[in-house]
């Protein structure tokens, strides 16, 4: 090998480890959050004390819970109801009727074992971290996935690739309307 071949793939190996370098930066940079989503959600939106009780200490029944939530809104229904994974709390839904817009329902949270009224979940900095990529999709389709068909394309799905192509087709046409003007 002469001198200047070797100089020349020094300069190849030198800038395309760069470049991958930095996609690997990206990938640690974007990919740490996520990883430790739990523990960074728990240090900047820490939650709600709860009373301390001993252990073995039995979970209110259901019904009493369901009874605490109807007793702020009367004539409200429950709707949902779910636990939390990592803490005795359960969340209950209620709403004047079953098909209530998601503005006029009511989120309620409570210890299920003293059923005490727990403070509303207020999203962190890693709620806005997870659903980023899905808006970044949104904007770099053109703002055009639809609620219904916006996670079927971002999986790749029949429909999804459908909207996909629908989306697409769109953009060609505001681009050659504007190349028209």
């Amino acid at each position: 090998m002469t001198r200047g071949t070797i100089k020349t793939w020094y300069l190849v190996h030198k800038w395309t480890s760069l470049i991958c370098t930095a996609f690997l930066l990206m990938l640690c940079v974007t990919g740490l959050p996520l990883i430790f989503q739990d523990e960074i959600d728990g240090w900047l939106n820490p939650p709600a004390p709860m009373a301390t009780l001993p252990a073995g200490t039995p979970s209110l029944s259901l019904d009493a819970i369901l009874k605490r939530a109807a007793a702020p809104a009367p004539g409200d229904m429950p709707l949902y109801i779910s636990f939390d994974d990592d803490r005795p709390i359960v969340y209950v839904t209620t709403g004047a009727t079953a098909d209530v817009a998601p503005a006029a329902m009511h989120f309620l949270a409570f210890d299920a074992r003293t059923g005490a009224t727990m403070p509303p979940y207020v999203p962190g900095v890693m709620a806005f971290i997870l659903e980023a990529p899905y808006r970044h999709a949104a904007r770099l389709l053109g703002g055009n996935l639809p609620g219904r068909d916006g996670p079927a394309v971002l999986r790749g799905d029949r429909l999804g690739r459908r909207s996909l192509r629908a989306v697409h087709g769109q953009a060609r046409l505001r681009h050659a309307a504007a190349r028209s003007q």
